[in-house]
C-alpha cells in the first residue's frame, strides 16, 4: 500500500509540472518525455527521476515477478558500467543507498530516483547512469543467479501477517482484473527459473523510451540540463 501511494504521489507531480509555466518540457525523437523544473532550495541538490511506465501489469503468463526482478538487474550491469563500476559511480556522486536513491516497481510502473549534489562533473555523470538504465542494461548470468537469492529473500522477509492480509484484501479490491494475478513481487517459481536470455527480452520490451518519463528537478540552469 505504501509503494501505491508513493507511487499516486509521483504521478500526481508529473500532472503538476506538466501545468507548471516555469518547466521546460518536451519529447525527444525517441518518444521519452523530460520535464525540467529549477527549485534553488535546497541550495547545490537536485533530484531525477525516471519512471518507466511498465509494472507487473504488463508481465505475461509465466512473467510474475520479472519487473520487479527487473528493477533489481539494472544495478547488476549495463552498456558502461559493471556491477562494481556502477556502485562506485554512485558512490563518487555522493549517493548513499536509500537516503539518495531509490527504485521501486508498482502494477503500472517502475520508477527510479537518484539525488545528488550539483556540479558540472555530477551532472554528467548521473546522466550516462540515467542513459544506462533508459536503453543500456545488459542481463549476466552469473549475476542474475546471484540477485535471485536476493529478490528471494525479500519476499521472504515480507511474508508477515500485516503483507498477507494486504494480499487477502487486494483479491477482492481487484477481483476478476489483471492486478489479482500480478502482484509486483511476483511468483518465486518464475524467479528461480528465468534465465538471462529472457530476462534481456524482457527488459527490450518494457524499457522502450517511448514507455518512459525523466524529470529533473533542483539547483541548476534548466537549459543546460536540457543540452545534456
Amino acid at each position: 500500500m505504501r509503494k501505491i501511494l508513493l507511487l499516486l504521489c509521483l504521478a500526481l507531480s508529473l500532472f503538476a509540472l506538466q501545468n507548471d509555466k516555469d518547466m521546460l518540457s518536451g519529447e525527444l525523437k525517441n518518444g521519452l518525455k523530460y520535464y525540467i523544473k529549477e527549485n534553488k532550495l535546497p541550495q547545490n541538490t537536485a533530484i531525477f527521476y525516471l519512471v518507466v511506465n511498465s509494472g507487473s501489469t504488463d508481465e505475461r503468463e509465466g512473467e510474475q515477478g520479472l519487473a520487479h526482478f527487473l528493477e533489481h538487474m539494472a544495478f547488476n550491469g549495463s552498456r558502461d558500467f559493471s556491477k562494481n563500476e556502477l556502485i562506485k559511480q554512485l558512490e563518487s556522486l555522493g549517493v548513499k543507498f536509500g537516503a539518495d536513491l531509490n527504485a521501486q516497481t508498482s502494477y503500472d510502473q517502475t520508477s527510479y530516483t537518484l539525488s545528488i549534489n550539483v556540479n558540472e562533473k555530477n551532472l554528467k555523470d548521473v546522466f550516462k547512469v540515467f542513459s544506462n538504465w533508459i536503453d543500456g542494461v545488459k542481463i549476466d548470468a552469473g549475476e542474475l543467479d546471484k540477485e535471485r537469492g536476493v529478490v528471494m529473500e525479500e519476499e521472504r522477509q515480507r511474508n508477515t501477517p500485516a503483507y498477507r492480509l494486504y494480499l487477502a484484501q487486494s483479491k477482492d479490491i481487484f477481483a476478476g482484473s489483471i492486478y489479482q494475478k500480478r502482484v509486483p513481487i511476483g511468483d518465486m517459481n518464475v524467479i528461480k527459473s528465468v534465465d538471462a536470455k529472457h530476462m534481456q527480452e524482457f527488459y527490450e520490451r518494457l524499457y522502450q523510451p517511448r514507455f518512459m518519463s525523466f524529470v529533473a528537478v533542483g539547483d541548476f540552469d534548466k537549459n543546460e540540463i536540457k543540452a545534456l
